[in-house]
């Protein structure tokens, strides 16, 4: 069977206005982790989580200047559309440096279930292997099928927390991902 995507690093060029134009990013769920006395608890709390076209256009610049600073992005494309995308930012991060921080790993909407986010987050820690890390940090979307998504992928819960992360993304949900 002939795979229908085409998936390959991201480069700057790649990154043309209205990239996002069409893509689908939407999150919606009735439970979310939380830090409740410092541990995660899973509790019940209706989560929305989508794009609109400002938003967009944020991400698409959000996207070029990670890439204008050496991040390593990949996207799948289908034909000439978008269905997914992961950025691995290139600063390390925790007490020795060991982390990187994977940014960015969204699917368009009418492309999940079909596997793209095990390949693209595959691709995202051989990038991170690649530079040196030991582990990837993740800022998840708290909302109970993301971060199952990343716990099926092998994440945990991280053994250092980001207070500086969590300043920036006050809602997200850190979870790490040994490399080795």
């Amino acid at each position: 069977m002939q795979d229908r995507f085409r998936i390959c690093a991201l480069a700057l060029p790649d990154c043309r206005l209205g990239l996002f134009k069409d893509f689908e990013r939407r999150s919606t769920d009735t439970h979310i982790w939380k830090y409740i006395d410092g541990k995660g608890t899973l509790v019940e709390q209706p989560f929305l989580r989508e794009w609109d076209a400002e938003k967009r256009e944020r991400m698409e610049e959000n996207l070029r200047q990670s890439l204008r600073e050496g991040a390593a992005a990949f996207a799948a494309w289908d034909d000439r559309e978008l269905a997914g995308y992961c950025v691995v930012r290139p600063e390390p991060l925790g007490s020795r440096g060991q982390y990187l921080k994977l940014d960015m790993l969204h699917i368009s909407v009418p492309y999940r279930g079909q596997g793209l986010g095990g390949r693209l987050f595959g691709l995202a820690c051989g990038a991170a292997r690649e530079r040196g890390a030991e582990k990837l940090i993740i800022c998840s979307a708290p909302n109970e099928t993301t971060v199952a998504f990343y716990r099926h992928m092998g994440c945990m819960e991280t053994m250092e927390f980001f207070s500086a992360l969590a300043k920036l993304e006050p809602e997200d949900y850190q979870i790490e991902f040994e490399l080795r």
